[in-house]
């Protein structure tokens, strides 16, 4: 456990509704463990700024013990995106469900004009 076994960084474009794209670009890590996510991708379809989005992203263990998961957005994503528990136990035969909510909001769509995440 702990051993660094591949690293991403992926970006995604957003289309804004004007002729120019934004990339959404995330990072990440993952370390050898057995906790995994059931779907590796949230699809939340078109989105509208101001509007909830709500989906629920489920994570198994494979492990015969339980495991301690904590979820945290990237911080430049952090006022949009809120997992609900943050915290938690994923049990040996019983999935943990998070909630996950998304909420783009007009000032997060200004930090994309802004800057380059």
């Amino acid at each position: 456990f702990g051993r660094q076994i591949k690293c991403c960084d992926q970006g995604f474009p957003i289309d804004w509704g004007s002729p120019r794209e934004f990339p959404l670009r995330i990072t990440g890590r993952a370390d050898e463990v057995p906790v995994y996510v059931e779907r590796e991708s949230l699809d939340l379809q078109t989105c509208v700024l101001g509007k909830l989005y709500r989906t629920k992203l489920v994570l198994r263990n494979r492990s015969n013990n339980s495991q301690k998961v904590s979820l945290k957005a990237p911080r430049p994503l952090s006022s949009v995106i809120k997992f609900t528990p943050r915290d938690g136990y994923v049990q040996t035969d019983v999935p943990l469900v998070v909630s996950v909510q998304f909420v783009p909001t007009a000032s997060f769509e200004r930090k994309l004009l802004v800057k380059d995440y």
